[in-house]
């Protein structure tokens, strides 16, 4: 699994959108019944950049004071990948 920072990610996409001049076709999204949120956007010359984005809860431990709290955090995962590099990337963001 390969994570990016934020600016690595937009880094990558705006390269990507560069290299094929920004020239996009249809941009198709939509959300599931749930928070998934997916998005695909085409090309002219055929080249594609895919996301999706999901929910993803972490338990993490704090110790404050001497006082141990378990506390549930929402991060949003964004899967991406285009035409030219199949591998899937992923971004973490604090909801």
């Amino acid at each position: 699994m390969i994570e990016l920072t934020m600016k690595e990610y937009n880094d990558q996409k705006a390269a990507f959108f560069k290299k094929h001049r920004d020239d996009r076709g249809a941009i198709e999204s939509g959300r599931t019944e749930g928070e998934t949120i997916y998005k695909t956007q085409s090309f002219y010359d055929g080249h594609h950049w895919e996301e999706i984005t999901v929910p993803v809860y972490e338990t993490v431990e704090i110790e404050k004071h001497s006082i141990k709290f378990i506390m549930r955090v929402k991060f949003y995962r964004t899967e991406f990948w285009d035409s030219e590099n199949l591998n899937s990337r992923y971004l973490y963001e604090k909801a």
